[in-house]
């Protein structure tokens, strides 16, 4: 059986304005993950302002403290869309 707190990698997907995911990155930081940003431009209208930014993050820390450190980010910026590849929302909730 496998142990929670073993290191895996996991893809956080974050999608909102920019300055937020400076905050989930430090967030996955202080949970103790190691956290590699990969941005992703969002497509926009010929013209349009884009004011939202899609991040791909690829953590590598303990699948609870990742959780918790979306989770815990999710409550702070509720306007916003995190993702953890391979865990639906009610993993997240559970932290």
């Amino acid at each position: 059986m496998a142990r929670m707190d073993t290191d895996t990698t996991r893809r956080v997907t974050y999608v909102g304005p920019a300055l937020p995911a400076r905050d989930l990155v430090q967030l996955l930081r202080e949970h103790g993950a190691e956290v590699r940003v990969v941005p992703v431009r969002l497509p926009s209208a010929s013209g349009e302002v884009v004011r939202d930014v899609a991040v791909e993050m690829v953590a590598t820390g303990a699948v609870a403290a990742i959780l918790l450190a979306v989770h815990t980010f999710r409550q702070r910026f509720p306007h916003t869309t995190v993702e953890v590849e391979g865990h639906d929302d009610e993993d997240v909730q559970g932290g």
